[in-house]
């Protein structure tokens, strides 16, 4: 039997769609380990300041993802910090990140999660691999060092490794599946960002602090909000007033995906993209195992 690594290989290669493989490439990255793991789920995140979910193996990991960055907790942030896997059963999520274990039991049908990190050589983790399981109980053939020498640790090398594009967002080249409309729409919520702290005189944190209540106690995400806040559906000062006080409009539904939104004003990189773009231009990575 071949090894994972080469399994793995083989389900991303298969998954690549011609030109839309490489700015779908975490997308692609996340299917192929559904292919090859005994998990229902699979997502990718970079993780800097702000969470930046990059793509997920179908709808129900991309909600379980996006919930991750709303709330500002679970695994995934865990994995990051350690440097290692953090598997966990449905009662230790319960216990160690209640809000999220709420949300991720009404919103999925996933029950477990195991956070490994995204390592590139001779530099802190990059972001996480997220692998979700309808299980109560994360199978151990999803949580081993296999795991994250063969598939984790050659999506970091496949991540530096894809090619540099202009995307509508910023004035910098970025990897090319930085430029899809996924990663777009997260730029919107710096965009947002920036307007709190220039209209009520917070820090970035306070103002992302402010967003992600507000999406919480309207039901809404992160992204959501921060898109009808860009599209002046929203003022800054709605946010302290709460989803629902006067003035503050009806947000949408759970699970609603706004419509992309362009970019920063000043061309900067925001964080978690910057870091790993600047590694990409550096040529930090090297070929992961397993990879011709």
């Amino acid at each position: 039997m071949r090894r994972l690594a080469d399994r793995y290989l083989a389900a991303v290669v298969g998954g690549v769609d011609d030109d839309d493989g490489r700015a779908l490439l975490p997308a692609v990255l996340a299917r192929a380990c559904v292919a090859v793991l005994p998990v229902q789920g699979a997502g990718l995140g970079l993780v800097e300041r702000l969470r930046v979910p990059l793509g997920g193996s179908d709808d129900e990991a991309v909600r379980a993802e996006r919930l991750q960055t709303t709330l500002g907790e679970g695994p995934c942030l865990d994995a990051i910090e350690a440097g290692e896997a953090v598997a966990v059963d449905e009662p230790e999520l319960a216990r160690r990140w209640p809000a999220y274990h709420r949300a991720l039991i009404r919103q999925t049908s996933f029950r477990s999660v195991a956070s490994l990190p995204l390592r590139t050589p001779g530099h802190p983790p990059i972001g996480a691999l997220d692998l979700y399981s309808d299980a109560p109980a994360v199978d151990a053939a999803a949580r081993g060092a296999e795991v994250q020498t063969d598939v984790a640790d050659q999506i970091g090398g496949l991540l530096l490794d894809a090619p540099l594009v202009r995307a509508g967002w910023t004035d910098e080249p970025v990897a090319a599946w930085l430029a899809g409309p996924g990663v777009a729409r997260r730029m919107e919520v710096w965009r947002a960002v920036g307007m709190v702290v220039h209209d009520l005189g917070t820090t970035q944190q306070g103002g992302l602090d402010l967003l992600r209540g507000f999406a919480v106690d309207a039901g809404s995400s992160l992204d959501a909000v921060a898109a009808r806040l860009t599209a002046a559906e929203l003022a800054p000062a709605d946010l302290r007033r709460g989803a629902g006080a006067p003035g503050a409009t009806t947000a949408p539904p759970p699970g609603t995906v706004p419509g992309g939104g362009g970019g920063g004003e000043d061309g900067d990189l925001p964080p978690g993209v910057s870091s790993l773009d600047a590694r990409r231009r550096r040529g930090s990575g090297r070929r992961p195992p397993g990879r011709p």
